[in-house]
C-alpha cells in the first residue's frame, strides 16, 4: 500500500510484514528506504489473558490468607475462653474455702485442687502464649501466692482477713483476663493489612 506525503516522498507500507518503505525522488532517480518495525512482546492477546489470570490468583490468595487467619483466630479464643473458665474454677475453689463453713474446710483438700487447676491453667497460658497472646508471668504466681498465702491457719483466722484475701484473689483474677483479652484483640484484630500479610507471608 502506498501513501503519498508530499510532492517527492512515497511510503509504502507492508501490512503483513510490519515493514514501511519510503522513497524519495531527486530529479529523475529514487531512493528507497525501509525500516522494520519490530512487533511487540507483549500483545492484547496476552494482557488479556495474564491480567484475568493474575487477578484471579490475587483472588485466592486474599481469601487464603482471611480463612487461615479467621481459622487461628477461632482457635486461639477457644484456648482463651478455657483459660477464663479454669479461672472462674479457682476464684469459686477460693470463696468456699476462705468463706465457707470453718469446719468444713480442709487445707490439704484446698491445696491439692488449687495446684491440680493452676497447673492446667498455665499449661493453657503456655499454648496461648504461643500464639503470641501474652501474659504478665510475674501477675500469675503472685494470684497463685494469693490463693495459697496462710491457708493452711484458716481454722484460726478471722473472718475479715479471710474476706480481704478472697478479695485480693478476686482482683488478681479479673487483671489477668482482662490482660489476656487486651493481648488477644491485639493480635488477632477484626481487620488487618492485607497487603502487609501478602508480603510478608509465612506459612
Amino acid at each position: 500500500m502506498a501513501v503519498k506525503e508530499s510532492s517527492n516522498k512515497l511510503n509504502f507500507i507492508d501490512i503483513n510484514q510490519c515493514k514501511t518503505y519510503t522513497t524519495y525522488q531527486t530529479d529523475n532517480n529514487f531512493i528507497s528506504t525501509f525500516s522494520v518495525k519490530e512487533p511487540s512482546p507483549v500483545s492484547s492477546y496476552h494482557l488479556n489473558i495474564l491480567i484475568p489470570t493474575f487477578l484471579v490468583l490475587l483472588g485466592w490468595r486474599i481469601i487464603y490468607l482471611n480463612a487461615k487467619k479467621f481459622a487461628t483466630r477461632t482457635e486461639s479464643k477457644s484456648l482463651l475462653d478455657t483459660v477464663i473458665k479454669l479461672y472462674d474454677e479457682i476464684d469459686q475453689l477460693a470463696v468456699d474455702f476462705w468463706l465457707g463453713d470453718i469446719n468444713e474446710v480442709e487445707p490439704n483438700n484446698y491445696l491439692m485442687l488449687v495446684m491440680s487447676k493452676f497447673e492446667t491453667l498455665n499449661n493453657r497460658i503456655s499454648d496461648l502464649e504461643k500464639r503470641k497472646v501474652l501474659t504478665n508471668k510475674t501477675e500469675l504466681i503472685d494470684y497463685y501466692s494469693a490463693l495459697t498465702l496462710n491457708c493452711e491457719l484458716i481454722k484460726s483466722t478471722h473472718i475479715s482477713v479471710c474476706t480481704e484475701n478472697v478479695q485480693k484473689i478476686l482482683e488478681k483474677s479479673r487483671k489477668n483476663v482482662s490482660r489476656l483479652y487486651s493481648s488477644f484483640n491485639n493480635t488477632y484484630r477484626p481487620t488487618y493489612n492485607i497487603m502487609n500479610s501478602l508480603i510478608n507471608f509465612k506459612r
